[in-house]
């Protein structure tokens, strides 16, 4: 399976670009050429690849609960929490 798709994104800037495919499964970043450092003909820059495993959107809900659990458990700030209920209303609306 390739890159794009109805939930895949790709953002280039002067550091890099990265690809989130099917937003969850994978994310994939290739870093900019450094200054005064020439590739070679051919030779491409070497990505680095976070593979999360998870193909399903559904198998998110239990680590997305379990950090909100921790993080109420942990008496996190209220405005640090890693998934707050604020989070979820502004994705919906």
């Amino acid at each position: 399976m390739g890159l794009g798709g109805w939930w895949s994104v790709e953002v280039a800037g002067s550091k890099g670009t990265f690809c989130i495919e099917n937003c969850i499964e994978k994310l994939t970043y290739w870093p900019a050429p450094k200054p005064g450092v020439a590739l070679g003909i051919g030779q491409e820059a070497q990505p680095a690849v976070l593979d999360t495993g998870v193909k399903d959107f559904g198998q998110t809900f239990p680590n997305r609960i379990h950090a909100f659990l921790e993080d109420v458990t942990n008496n996190v700030w209220h405005e640090h929490i890693r998934a707050s209920g604020r989070d979820a209303l502004a994705t919906l609306e």
